[in-house]
């Protein structure tokens, strides 16, 4: 499988040896700086080793990043589909959880349609991603560049549309894991409804309750607005369109008051203006098009914001 199989995952990763405090973790440097078909099992050795020779825990756990880097470098030499490569992958994800594997992960649940899955491991790698651009963050790695970030959010949040309900990280509200920030800044739900009306369906309504868990958790205080916004797809006229997103948007609204929610919201409805656009269209089939399109999405205001 060649690197780019994977959809360009695997970052550029800058490591100081002056970081360094244990010698294994230093050792583990300079097999990074020249990854090849040794360097697994050399990883493997000193992250076993670590501990015995005076590692801490977090220092242990960088050299389980980089062993995590060097299995995916090795499946991507090693295999010629993410589908081959999958298993290898999910070993890599066990030793370090890092964005690129999670990420691989992710398009290989992707191009097999399951899109729970898919979401899941986005989210995971969003994750990932966001502890590293902390700048409280212990781990040497680099984050992603602003480009692979932004196309993880974008397949995330296609992954959340054709998803069966919403995609969780255990512990976590719905909407915590979206973005670059805490909190994203508009969430999208896939809130289904019967067709053509605004009744919600078995999945609509436990997606419309795992909204309301996001935004029950929200401090009032922090909150400057808050707009449910309802999208369909480009089928049947601009007018209709425009009144039934506009309900939909009411009844999601309605929904979540009634579940308690208090907090101000406003509704609008933008009919088929703005299509849902995917990251890669040719990757989804003309229903799943519209599918992502039928939204609805939340935007969030936060004050100062």
């Amino acid at each position: 499988m060649r690197m780019c199989a994977a959809g360009g995952l695997v970052a550029s990763l800058w490591v100081s040896s002056a970081w360094a405090v244990c010698d294994p973790l230093q050792e583990a440097d300079e097999i990074l700086s020249t990854l090849d078909e040794k360097s697994s099992t050399a990883l493997s050795t000193l992250r076993e080793s670590a501990l015995q020779r005076g590692c801490t825990g977090s220092e242990q756990q960088q050299i389980g990043r980089w062993l995590s880097l060097s299995l995916l470098y090795d499946a991507a030499r090693s295999f010629s589909s993410l589908e081959e490569a999958e298993p290898s992958l999910r070993r890599a994800a066990a030793f370090g959880g890092i964005w690129q594997v999670h990420n691989a992960l992710g398009d290989a649940a992707r191009a097999r349609r399951d899109y729970d899955e898919a979401a899941l491991q986005y989210q995971l790698a969003i994750q990932d991603a966001q502890i590293l651009a902390d700048p409280s963050s212990s781990y040497l790695d680099v984050p992603p560049g602003e480009d692979a970030m932004t196309a993880l959010v974008g397949k995330a949040n296609d992954m959340r549309l054709l998803a069966s309900g919403f995609v969780t990280l255990p512990g976590r509200p719905a909407c915590q894991i979206q973005t670059t920030s805490l909190w994203t800044a508009q969430i999208v739900a896939p809130i289904r409804f019967v067709t053509n009306e605004t009744t919600m369906t078995d999945e609509g309504k436990s997606a419309a309750d795992e909204l309301y868990s996001c935004l029950a958790a929200l401090d009032p205080a922090n909150i400057e607005s808050i707009t449910i916004i309802g999208h369909t797809d480009e089928r049947g006229s601009d007018s209709y369109n425009q009144a039934l997103s506009l309900r939909r948007a009411e009844a999601v609204k309605t929904y979540l008051v009634d579940r308690g929610l208090r907090l101000d919201m406003g509704i609008e409805g933008r009919g088929e203006e703005e299509l849902f656009q995917p990251d890669t269209s040719f990757a989804y089939s003309e229903e799943e098009r519209w599918q992502m399109s039928r939204r609805v999405e939340v935007d969030v205001v936060e004050r100062g914001s």
